[in-house]
C-alpha cells in the first residue's frame, strides 16, 4: 500500500490525529475534525474532497485513491479511535467555519441548541435538522463541541449541507429581534402544533437534564413556550427526539402554508 507510514506514536503526525479525536480544545485550535467509518469517509470524499486533508487507515486495509494517505499499525489505529476493529479508515477534514448571525438570515428555520452536553444528541439533532430542512444549526458557548467525534458519527455524514457552528445567546436574540422563537418545555401551556409556521423561526432545543437554562432564553416567558404532549408518567423526551418531532412538524407545516 502507497502512503505516508506512521509507525511511532512520537510521529508529529499520530500527535495531530490523537489531538483531533480525544482533545477539544486542540480539535477546535487545529481546525480539523475527523470523519470515521468507509461509508461516511467515500461520501466526504465525493461530496467535499477539498475538505479533506488526508485519509487514514490501517495497516493492509484499502485507501481510496486521488487523496493523501496515513498508514498506521492497526495497535496504534486502536489509540485513536474506538472503531478500529470494525473498519479502521478515517477521513482528517478542515472544519467548517462557523456561521456568523448575519450570514444565515434570511432564514426560514434555525436550530439553536443550549447547554446541550451530549455529543451524541448534538449529532442526532443535525442530522434531523439536515432531513427535515431547517437552515442552520448553532450551539451556545457553553455546549459540547458540534464536531466531537461522536456527534460527527450520529449526525451520519451530514456535517456539510447546512451551516453549523457557536452562538451568543444574548447576540442572537438582539439580532434576531422579528423572529418567533419557540422553546420546547414540558411544562407549557400550548401544544407544539399550534407553533405558527409561517414565520422566521428559531427552535430552541434544551439538555435532558435541565432543558432551557440560559438566563436570556428562560426570560422570553410563556408565550415562546410549547409542549410536546406525552402520556402521564413520562418527565421529559430525548432531546434529538424531541428535536426530531418539532422540525417535522415545522417543516410539514411550513408546505402546507
Amino acid at each position: 500500500m502507497t502512503g505516508l507510514s506512521i509507525t511511532s506514536s512520537a510521529n508529529p503526525k499520530f500527535k495531530l490525529l490523537k489531538g483531533i479525536l480525544h482533545e477539544p480544545s486542540f480539535r477546535k485550535s487545529s481546525g480539523y475534525f475527523a470523519v470515521e467509518g468507509r461509508s461516511f469517509v467515500m461520501q466526504t470524499l465525493n461530496d467535499r474532497p477539498d475538505s479533506v486533508i488526508a485519509v487514514v487507515v490501517a495497516e493492509g486495509v484499502s485507501a481510496p485513491v486521488g487523496f493523501a494517505t496515513w498508514v498506521l499499525p492497526l495497535t496504534l489505529f486502536k489509540q485513536i479511535t474506538r472503531l478500529a476493529n470494525a473498519d479502521p479508515i478515517l477521513a482528517i477534514v478542515q472544519r467548517p467555519v462557523s456561521p456568523t448571525l448575519q450570514s444565515v438570515m434570511p432564514f426560514r428555520c434555525g436550530v439553536v441548541l443550549d447547554q446541550i452536553q451530549s455529543p451524541s444528541n448534538m449529532g442526532a439533532i443535525i442530522r434531523n435538522a439536515v432531513a427535515f430542512g431547517s437552515d442552520f444549526v448553532l450551539a451556545s458557548l457553553g455546549s459540547c463541541d458540534p464536531f466531537h467525534p461522536e456527534s460527527v458519527r450520529a449526525m451520519a455524514g451530514n456535517w456539510y449541507q447546512i451551516p453549523i457552528g457557536t452562538v451568543d445567546i444574548e447576540m442572537a436574540l438582539a439580532t434576531w429581534r422579528d423572529v418567533q422563537w419557540i422553546l420546547l418545555d414540558s411544562h407549557a401551556d400550548r401544544r407544539f402544533n399550534s407553533v405558527d409556521c409561517g414565520v422566521p423561526s428559531v427552535v430552541v432545543i434544551g439538555s435532558e437534564g435541565h432543558g432551557v437554562v440560559s438566563p436570556s432564553l428562560r426570560a422570553l416567558g410563556r408565550q415562546s413556550r410549547y409542549v410536546i404532549p406525552m402520556r402521564s408518567g413520562i418527565e421529559s423526551l430525548n432531546a434529538a427526539v424531541s428535536s426530531g418531532i418539532m422540525l417535522h412538524y415545522f417543516m410539514d407545516g411550513s408546505r402546507k402554508e
